[in-house]
Order: structure tokens, then sequence, then C-alpha cells
């Protein structure tokens, strides 16, 4: 694979996208089985928490404007992404990442 800046980047995003559904069933756990080393660092869980609900909202707006800029899709279809990603956003994320970004065709540039 080639390390280039725009793979590493593709994979942080990915990365990203893919976080809240990995966090949550962590998160659930933590609450139910944490015992007393949930009450002595609960800042910290908190504070992960409100990082990923953080994380969250700027995936769902970035991607959202995103979808509604994209000119290789029909105006129909980039407001139906945006529903979606809003609507879904925990679930649509990390498919609207893997079809429209990662497997997104490149764009066609206007010939002269």
């Amino acid at each position: 694979m080639n390390y280039t800046p725009k793979n590493i980047g593709l994979g942080v995003l990915g990365a990203m996208s893919v976080w809240p559904l990995v966090y949550i069933p962590l998160f659930i756990c933590v609450m139910f089985f944490g015992g007393e080393w949930l009450f002595e660092s609960f800042h910290y869980v908190i504070a992960v928490h409100g990082m990923t609900t953080l994380l969250g909202l700027a995936l769902t707006v970035g991607y959202a404007v995103h979808a509604l800029r994209d000119e290789r899709l029909p105006m129909e279809q980039r407001l139906l992404w945006a529903v979606i990603l809003f609507v879904g956003n925990l679930l649509a994320a990390p498919v609207y990442f893997y079809v429209r970004i990662l497997k997104a065709p490149a764009p066609r540039f206007a010939e002269n």
C-alpha cells in the first residue's frame, strides 16, 4: 500500500466514521460493569463520551455539506443523502464514507 498523505487521511477519516459504532457497546459495558473503577474515573468516561458526541456531530455536518456540494450526484440524491445523514447519522456516516468518499469515482474535469 502506498502511504501518501491522502491515504493516511482517508484511513483516519474512516476510523473516525466507525468509532461511534464501536464506542456505544464499550460505553454500555463500562456503565453496567464498571464497578468501583467507574466511580473513581467517571470524569474520564464523561470526557470520552463528550468527545465522541462532538465527533459524531462534526462528521454528520461535514458529510452533509459534502453530500450537498457533490456535483457528481443529481440534486435529489444530494438531498436524500443529507436527510439520511441527519436522521440515521450513527449508521449512515460509515456507509457514506465507504460509498461516496472511499469508493467514489474520480471527478471529471471539463475539457477545453
